[in-house]
This record gives C-alpha cells, structure tokens and sequence, in this order.
C-alpha cells in the first residue's frame, strides 16, 4: 500500500502554506519599493560586489549604482545639518 492511498483525500500531509513559496515562483519584482532598495543599498555597503547583486536580483548595475549614491547624498545631507 502506498503512502498516498493511506491519507484521506483533502489531506494537507506535506503541503505548503502560501507563505513558505519561493519569491522566484512569483517571478521578478517589477517595482522596487523603498525599503527593498534600502536592503539592496545596505548589501552594496557591506561590500558585496555591485555586479554580483545586479546579476542575483536581475538589475542593471548603474541602477544599483544611483541607489547607492542616492542613498551616500541623503546620509551625509542627514549628518551634515
């Protein structure tokens, strides 16, 4: 007897919730909120390489690259007065 045939049907054994599904089943992520731009720029600041970013999330480095900046302008503008 196989295992299927010993749970009744609509038995959840072995299913997943929805929050357990991989992101890359969604598809890539068209729209870039600030917080996941912030996650990226703090990556980038850490030292990953920028190219290396680029290529896992599937963004032009010069996209990462004005983040990047953006986000070095706004602190020292914070810091600065």
């Amino acid at each position: 007897m196989n295992e299927e045939s010993t749970h009744a049907a609509g038995s959840t054994k072995g299913a997943r919730r929805a929050s357990e599904v991989e992101t890359a089943a969604v598809g890539p992520i068209l729209r870039w909120n600030a917080r996941r731009k912030q996650e990226v720029v703090l990556r980038l600041l850490r030292g990953e390489p920028l190219d290396k970013v680029g290529r896992e999330l599937g963004i032009q480095t010069y996209r990462l690259d004005e983040w990047r900046s953006r986000s070095r302008r706004t602190t020292r503008r914070c810091t600065t007065g």
